[in-house]
């Protein structure tokens, strides 16, 4: 097997404000299609700039991604109106997409309902006042309520046998430096946090490298101090470091 280079030939290259708005899967995606607009042919159509993108290239360009998570950002930035997808016109094995700079969320009309009137009120009504207007109120509570978000995706809780896949597993060890090992007995505690919490998420493969690579950064910081031991402050700054696991664990903002 020939030797990695150091410094891989392409890297990524996002928006911090919008990761910060839409998410961090999101904004990477998005600013990867952004720049096929400079190498591929795109087609106007209602408005829009339409690109045949290959699966397999999309792939290439974000392989840390399975494709059953690249689908599923997709699907996230086609909910918040950023992506447009045509699926019925798509050649196979590619998607036809167009980015969508001003998404416009529109308004849903609430349905109409004509009132009815309950057949047993309307009897007793008119017996009792044969001669008198019979004044009935109708409360409709589907035209009150607000429409609901369409295309919104529900997380779900932490599968009870989650186990991190392959792919992100050599993504550690091989971009990150963590060992496999050292990834593997990080599942129970992971799994246990999430588990008590309780908590309904999304990309809770990409939840996990963020575990994994925080515990690993802990373990480097911890094993430099141990050499230092006998310095004032090492406690204090290894209770900061504690106090912060919980914040960090959940920060999760970038993956709702």
């Amino acid at each position: 097997m020939a030797p990695q280079p150091l410094i891989p030939q392409s890297q990524l290259v996002f928006s911090a404000e919008l990761a910060a708005a839409v998410g961090l899967p999101e904004a990477v995606l998005l600013q990867q299609i952004k720049g096929l607009y400079l190498h591929q042919p795109a087609t106007r159509r209602d408005g829009l700039p339409w690109l045949h993108v290959s699966r397999a290239y999309l792939m290439q360009l974000l392989p840390f991604w399975s494709e059953e998570e690249l689908q599923a950002v997709c699907d996230s930035l086609e909910s918040l109106g950023l992506l447009n997808i045509d699926r019925k016109t798509a050649a196979k094995d590619s998607i036809l997409l167009a980015i969508n700079e001003t998404p416009v969320v529109r308004a849903v009309p609430a349905p109409q309902i004509a009132p009815v009137v309950p057949p047993a009120a309307t009897t007793t009504a008119v017996k009792a006042a044969p001669d008198q207007a019979v004044n009935t109120k109708v409360t409709v509570t589907a035209a009150s309520s607000p429409a609901p978000r369409p295309g919104k995706r529900e997380g779900q809780p932490l599968p009870p046998d989650f186990q991190p896949s392959e792919d992100m597993l050599e993504l550690l060890e091989r971009f990150h430096g963590v060992p496999r090992g050292f990834a593997l007995q990080q599942i129970e505690d992971f799994t246990l946090y999430w588990r008590e919490r309780g908590n309904a998420g999304h990309a809770w493969q990409n939840r996990f490298k963020q575990h994994v690579q925080f515990q690993w950064a802990r373990q480097q910081q911890e094993a430099t101090g141990t050499d230092h031991a006998g310095q004032r402050g090492t406690g204090t700054a290894r209770r900061t470091r504690d106090s912060s696991l919980e914040s960090d664990l959940t920060d999760t903002s970038w993956a709702e």
